[in-house]
């Protein structure tokens, strides 16, 4: 889940990327792989919209996570 009030969605995993998109809090996204202090998300269901954020707009929901990922490469945050 996003917990920023406002975060810029990267096309890279750092600040001089090109912001392909913003996204606000409450956004529910799938945590695609983490690098460093960024993380890449999708949006479930949008058509293939992903990006980085920064790690610490993004927090995982206890318990919701883990149940609703099958795959070990995607996780589920919401």
């Amino acid at each position: 889940m996003i917990v920023a009030p406002e975060v810029a969605v990267a096309s890279g995993p750092g600040a001089q990327y090109v912001t392909e998109f913003e996204l606000h809090s409450g956004a529910e996204v799938d945590l695609l792989e983490t690098r460093g202090s960024w993380k890449r998300l999708a949006l479930p269901g949008e058509g293939g919209l992903e990006g980085w954020v920064p790690a610490a707009a993004v927090e995982a929901v206890s318990g919701k996570a883990q149940r609703r990922s099958l795959d070990p490469k995607t996780t589920h945050i919401n």
